[in-house]
């Protein structure tokens, strides 16, 4: 009787079918003999060190800025906890599939179009169903809270938004990730690639903050 094989856990990149097959090919080429990904740990410190730092300079930097108007909702430092357990748990569940991952949604929201226009993959992956999942709990979530309503979102609005999933998703693909993916999934793992793209996410969203709403006429 063979022994099983263990499986490892590794993050999920996006297939790079379509137009950005050649540039996602271009980058990937200089690391093609690397084995495992560059992270913050190495053998002769602790992962559990390196976390340590980072949560004490991210504490000390959310505690600098001004508190929460009361609202009602969930507080930041509750709605975290639940995004870091969230993460965890995902690792886990993803294990069920066919590739244990974590959670991301830039390849398996492709899939939810290509399966029933090609039949790409072959199958319904875990993955797909977590995509599926995630509308359907945010509808009974709103639902319960008095808060579902439809509602169009107003005249140019809606051009603004198509662009911006288009330019998303596109960059994704590039990436390799998006910013649940890159940013918190595999972040986990203290991988440099993944840190380097969550801290650009951050200042590019800062900077689009700065430039549409912050920024002094």
């Amino acid at each position: 009787m063979k022994p099983k094989r263990k499986r490892a856990v590794r993050a999920v990149q996006p297939r790079s079918e379509g137009m950005v097959s050649s540039v996602t090919s271009r980058m990937r080429s200089g690391s093609a003999g690397r084995k495992r990904a560059k992270t913050l740990a190495s053998s002769s410190v602790s992962p559990w060190v390196v976390i340590a730092v980072l949560a004490v300079a991210a504490g000390g930097w959310l505690a600098r800025g001004r508190g929460e108007p009361e609202h009602g909702k969930w507080h930041w430092p509750l709605t975290g906890a639940a995004v870091g357990v969230m993460i965890t748990v995902g690792w886990w569940a993803s294990t069920f599939g066919d590739r244990p991952g974590g959670i991301t949604f830039a390849a398996n929201t492709g899939e939810l179009l290509t399966y029933p226009m090609v039949g790409f993959p072959t199958r319904v992956t875990w993955g797909m169903l977590m995509a599926l999942g995630v509308p359907v709990g945010a509808f009974v979530s709103a639902y319960r809270a008095g808060e579902f309503r439809w509602k169009l979102p107003p005249g140019w609005s809606v051009v603004k938004i198509f662009a911006g999933g288009l330019l998303m998703g596109g960059s994704a693909l590039i990436a390799e990730g998006c910013n649940i993916n890159q940013g918190l999934t595999n972040s986990a793992t203290l991988a440099l690639g993944s840190l380097l793209t969550f801290a650009s996410m951050g200042a590019g969203g800062w900077l689009a903050i700065w430039a549409l709403f912050l920024r002094k006429p």
